[in-house]
């Protein structure tokens, strides 16, 4: 069963690949790279809207990467862009970075940089199943792709467009990671009653009470002012600070990168943030995209250390599931990770996988560090922490 969060449900239908070969005998493309694209135009916004991509290839949250994130990780900008070139209709776009890391190698990856939870190719299935059967098209990208020793594509989720058919002879292997989705429906309390373990739901609700009676009556809101989500991005780097040591919050440049991001994003409506305090202290705090019917969770801070015996981040999500069913949505995105804690949700897990193809003897060197060897790739990113 595919996520109804990671793309917009465009799928292919019977009519449509029959009229795919004639099509396709009609096209041709241009194919570039385009260092200074400009994930904001309208046209970029008309191909992801109509995309099979994730919310992570949005226009605002690649913009901030490209803008941000990018000048200050040693990167430069490689986004390929085919476009049709009867009337230059932009078809597909290849959000890649390069990247240099050690004696002058270079990567061609995804534009990451470790924010985001997947990846994809930028396309309408129907266009990207046209593209990888022109033979032309495939080998301009490969000469393209070849700018590097190594073409690194991590983090793609299973039920997205297979990305190895652009490519000869790509290692795939799965992802250290998952991600997880909860179907809440239309209704919250049908939700619980039917998928969620009784004894469970009963030892939240005496936490909680537990919480009142103990510690006093916390006050839940959706912020919305750039004042509040200011105040409350210091929160959560603070947080991460404290718990997390490698948190990417510890940068400024990541913590600029959040921050402006959730500001502009709430401003348009693509984002949601709350908050959960304890006489005017923030105690527990998050943001999360709201996009294609699902909340998907993103920065998650909360005070453990003070409150971890009433589980407060339990109760924190169940208190942004109920403000976002109210908003319409009816799925609840967990986000990356294998945390015990997930399955307690009955959510539903998507496997993700890793692409590679080594372009040189060094390329194919490198190419097991990332995909076998965590250790040794920890030691690397030492050196080159810019490269996630």
């Amino acid at each position: 069963m595919g996520d109804p969060c990671f793309g917009q449900g465009h799928k292919d239908d019977g009519t449509l690949l029959i009229a795919m070969e004639a099509i396709r005998l009609t096209l041709e493309y241009t194919i570039t790279v385009e260092n200074c694209f400009d994930f904001l135009s309208e046209e970029y916004k008309v191909l992801f809207a109509q995309a099979d991509a994730t919310v992570f290839q949005s226009p605002t949250w690649m913009d901030h990467i490209h803008k941000i994130l990018l000048p200050n990780l040693e990167a430069q900008q490689y986004t390929i862009v085919i476009r049709s070139k009867q009337n230059r209709e932009l078809l597909s776009v290849f959000p890649l970075v390069i990247q240099k890391i050690i004696l002058g190698m270079k990567i061609i990856q995804f534009a990451d940089f470790g924010v985001c939870d997947y990846n994809a190719i930028v396309g309408s299935n129907t266009v990207l199943e046209l593209l990888t059967h022109n033979k032309n098209v495939l080998s301009k990208i490969g000469k393209l792709t070849g700018a590097g020793h190594l073409l690194l594509l991590r983090k793609v989720r299973e039920d997205v467009f297979d990305i190895s058919r652009f490519f000869k002879k790509m290692t795939k292997i799965p992802n250290d990671n998952a991600t997880y989705n909860c179907v809440i429906g239309d209704n919250v309390e049908t939700w619980q009653r039917q998928k969620l373990s009784k004894s469970w739901l009963k030892n939240l609700r005496r936490m909680e009470r537990k919480f009142i009676q103990d510690v006093g009556t916390a006050e839940f809101s959706e912020l919305r002012t750039g004042q509040q989500l200011r105040k409350a991005m210091v929160v959560i780097r603070r947080m991460h600070m404290e718990r997390f040591g490698d948190s990417l919050m510890q940068h400024d440049v990541y913590n600029q990168f959040y921050t402006e991001y959730v500001i502009a994003a709430i401003n348009n409506g693509d984002a949601a943030m709350y908050e959960l305090t304890l006489d005017g202290e923030t105690i527990a705090t998050e943001f999360g995209f709201l996009f294609n019917n699902c909340y998907q969770g993103i920065l998650v801070a909360v005070e453990t250390e003070k409150y971890a015996k009433f589980s407060l981040g339990y109760q924190m999500i169940f208190r942004v599931i109920r403000n976002i069913a109210d908003k319409g949505y009816q799925n609840f995105d967990l986000g990356l990770g294998n945390q015990d804690y997930k399955k307690r949700f009955n959510a539903e897990e998507t496997r993700l996988y890793d692409y590679s193809l080594a372009r040189s003897l060094s390329g194919k060197i490198i190419a097991p560090i990332y995909h076998y060897s965590k250790p040794i790739k920890n030691i690397l990113k030492k050196y080159v922490p810019h490269v996630h």
